[in-house]
C-alpha cells in the first residue's frame, strides 16, 4: 500500500512540476518563471553555468519555498518577498508549499557595490551607514565589497546567510614595491593571511589592481592563482583580478587568469561626454569595443568577466565632468548599452566604484539603475530626462565670458582665462581638458565683482541642484596658488526668485589628490525650488553688497556651474 502511494504522490508531483521557456529580457535577465496564483507546485530551475537566481513572491499565508532541498528565507522589499542564490549548473528543483498571489524567478548577474563601510569625501552627503545602504542599495546586490574587520563579523554572517556574498578589495601583492622579489608563495601566504580571505565569513576578494606596468606580479599572481586551488585556505574563495588600462596588454594575464578557474573585473571609470553623440561613440569605444579585443583571445570572454563602473560624482574626484549634461542620464546610458549590445549577453556581472567619491544622490540612484536593467531586466532607458541641460549656458567658460554678465569691480578685474590642467586638479577624472577654461575675478576694496546669468527653463516648485567650483590662482592666473582656508571659501552665491534648501547646502573645501603642491577647492552645493521658469544666478567675490571678503588683490577662479534637476523622491522616477 504505501509503495503504491508513493509512487501516486510521485506522480502527483509530476503533474504540478512546470517546465517553462526562458524568456530573455536583456543581455544581464533570463526570467525562468512568472506565474500568477501559485500553490503547492513543483518546478526544475535549469542553470547552463554557475549563478545567481532572484526569486520575488507574493506569499499568503505561511507559504515557503524550498530549492534543492533548502528552506528559502525572504526579505521583504517594498512589500514583496525576495532572495537571491547562487547556483552550480544544472537543474534545481524549487518546490512551493502554500499559495503565492505571483512567482517570479530570473537568472541575473552578479551585482556588486563597493565599498562598506565607507563615508563620503564630501562629508554632508553622508553618513553612508548600513541604514542608508539598506534603504537605497543593498536589496539590489547579491554581493558587497566590504572589510574583513572582525566588527563586522555579524553583519557578513547575516548577509551571506540570506544567500548573498561578503567579498573585500585586497591590494595585489607585492604592487607597491617593484624592487623588492615576490613570487606565488608569497602572493598566496597575502591572499590567505587571517586579516583577509583567511576569515570564514569572508567569500572572496578582488585583487587591486593589474596593468600592463605593474609585469613584475603579472607572472607570480597567475602561479599564484593556478595553485589555490590546491590550497586549503582558498580553494573555496573567490579571486579576481581587477584589471585596468589598455586592453592589448593585459590579453594574456586576462586569458591566464580565466583558464585557473577565476573570473576578472574589468575597471571602466567613463567620464560624462559633452553631447548625447558624444558619450554614445566615447561608451562604445570604452566597453564594446574593448570588450573585442579580448574576445579575439577569449570565446564568451563576457561570462567570466564584472565589469566594474565608476560612480566618482563629487570632490575630489568625479566623473561628474560636463555642466552642460545630465550626468544621471549618462549612468543610464552606461547601463543601457551593456543590456542592449549583444556582445555583453551573458555578462558574469556588473559593479559600482567606489562609494566615497560618490554623492548621496547618485548612489540613490545607483540603486535605481541596478533594478531596472539587472533584476527588471530592462532594455529602455529609466530616466525620462534628457541628456542635454540647458538651464545655464557657457557653463564652463569655454566661451569665455559669453552670455555671462559682467559686473567688475575695476577696468579687466573679470576675466576668462585658461589654466592648464585645472580640470584635473580639480577632480575630473580622464577628462582630457575639460575644466581648463575658467572666470578669474580679482578681489578689490572698492566694490564687489559679479558674475551673473539667468537659469532658464526651470519646472515651478521643481527641486534642483546647483554644483560649481572655485580656487584661488597666483598674481598672474596662469597656476596654482596655495590658498588659506579663509580665503579659499569666500564666494557669494545667490539665486534669486527660488526657495534654497539651507539644511542640504554647503560649501565643501578639499585638497587636490592630483597634484603634489598643497592646492585647496571649493565645491559649492545649493539645492533650491524655483518660483517660476526663470531665476537669477549671481556669483560675488564679497560676503555682502558692502562688505569685502578675504585677501584684497587675491584672485577667485569659478567653474563647472551646473544647474540640473535633483533626484529628491527615493520612489519616483524624476
Amino acid at each position: 500500500m504505501r509503495k503504491w502511494m508513493l509512487v501516486l504522490q510521485v506522480f502527483f508531483c509530476f503533474l504540478l512540476t512546470s517546465a517553462h521557456a526562458e524568456k530573455r529580457l536583456n543581455n544581464l535577465v533570463v526570467e525562468l518563471i512568472n506565474e500568477q496564483n501559485v500553490a503547492n507546485k513543483m518546478y526544475t530551475l535549469s542553470l547552463p553555468r554557475p549563478g545567481w537566481i532572484f526569486i520575488q513572491s507574493d506569499r499568503q499565508g505561511d507559504a515557503s519555498a524550498t530549492l534543492t532541498g533548502a528552506k528559502l528565507t525572504f526579505a521583504n522589499v517594498d512589500g514583496k518577498s525576495e532572495t537571491m542564490r547562487h547556483l552550480p549548473a544544472g537543474d534545481h528543483p524549487l518546490a512551493i508549499t502554500g499559495t503565492m498571489k505571483s512567482l517570479i524567478v530570473r537568472r541575473i548577474p552578479e551585482i556588486r557595490f563597493a565599498n562598506y563601510p565607507a563615508d563620503p569625501w564630501v562629508w554632508r552627503f553622508g553618513p553612508y551607514d548600513w541604514e542608508f545602504l539598506s534603504r537605497h542599495i543593498l536589496p539590489n546586490l547579491t554581493t558587497l565589497v566590504a572589510q574583513a574587520t572582525p566588527d563586522l563579523a555579524e553583519k557578513a554572517t547575516a548577509w551571506r546567510a540570506s544567500g548573498k556574498q561578503w567579498m573585500i578589495e585586497a591590494i595585489a601583492p607585492g604592487l607597491n614595491d617593484s624592487k623588492k622579489p615576490i613570487d606565488a608563495a608569497k602572493v598566496l601566504a597575502e591572499f590567505g593571511s587571517s586579516e583577509t580571505l583567511g576569515r570564514e565569513w569572508v567569500d572572496g576578494a578582488m585583487i587591486d589592481e593589474y596593468y600592463p606596468s605593474v609585469h613584475h606580479v603579472l607572472e607570480p599572481t597567475l602561479a599564484a592563482l593556478k595553485a589555490s586551488a590546491q590550497d586549503p585556505k582558498l580553494a573555496k574563495k573567490l579571486l579576481e583580478p581587477y584589471v585596468a588600462g589598455e586592453a592589448a596588454g593585459m590579453t594574456d594575464f586576462v586569458r591566464q587568469s580565466i583558464e585557473s578557474g577565476h573570473r576578472v573585473a574589468f575597471e571602466r571609470y567613463n567620464c560624462e561626454q559633452p553631447t548625447e553623440a558624444a558619450a554614445k561613440t566615447y561608451l562604445h569605444d570604452r566597453m564594446a569595443k574593448y570588450l573585442d579585443i579580448y574576445a579575439k583571445a577569449i570565446p564568451d570572454i563576457q561570462q567570466h568577466v564584472v565589469i566594474a563602473l565608476g560612480f566618482m560624482s563629487g570632490s575630489p574626484e568625479t566623473l561628474n565632468t560636463c555642466p552642460s549634461a545630465s550626468y544621471r542620464v549618462f549612468q543610464d546610458m552606461e547601463f543601457q548599452l551593456l543590456a542592449n549590445d549583444p556582445r555583453f549577453e551573458e555578462l558574469a556581472g556588473v559593479m559600482f566604484y567606489t562609494s566615497s567619491y560618490a554623492e548621496e544622490e547618485t548612489i540613490r540612484w545607483s540603486g535605481k539603475l541596478l533594478r531596472h536593467y539587472c533584476i527588471e531586466g530592462s532594455r529602455e532607458r529609466m530616466s525620462i530626462e534628457p541628456y542635454a541641460l540647458d538651464h545655464l549656458q557657457n557653463a564652463d567658460f569655454e566661451q569665455g565670458l559669453a552670455d555671462w554678465n559682467a559686473a567688475p569691480a575695476a577696468a579687466d578685474s573679470i576675466v576668462a582665462k585658461t589654466v592648464a590642467d585645472l580640470g584635473d586638479k580639480e577632480g575630473r577624472f580622464g577628462a582630457d581638458k575639460a575644466g581648463d577654461t575658467c572666470a578669474v575675478m580679482i578681489r578689490s576694496d572698492n566694490a564687489p565683482n559679479r558674475l551673473s546669468q539667468t537659469v532658464k527653463n526651470l519646472k515651478p516648485g521643481k527641486t534642483y541642484a546647483l554644483r560649481m567650483y572655485s580656487t584661488s590662482l597666483n598674481e598672474d592666473h596662469s597656476h596654482y596658488g596655495n590658498p588659506t582656508f579663509d580665503d579659499v571659501t569666500r564666494l557669494r552665491i545667490q539665486i534669486d526668485g527660488v526657495d534654497v534648501d539651507a539644511a542640504k547646502s554647503f560649501d565643501h573645501i578639499y585638497r587636490s589628490i592630483h597634484t603634489a603642491k598643497l592646492m585647496y577647492f571649493n565645491y559649492h552645493f545649493r539645492i533650491f525650488k524655483p518660483h517660476g521658469e526663470t531665476a537669477t544666478l549671481t556669483l560675488s567675490d564679497w560676503t555682502t553688497d558692502t562688505t569685502p571678503s578675504g585677501n584684497i588683490g587675491r584672485t577667485t577662479a569659478v567653474n563647472f556651474v551646473e544647474v540640473m534637476p535633483y533626484f529628491e523622491d527615493e520612489q519616483k522616477l524624476p
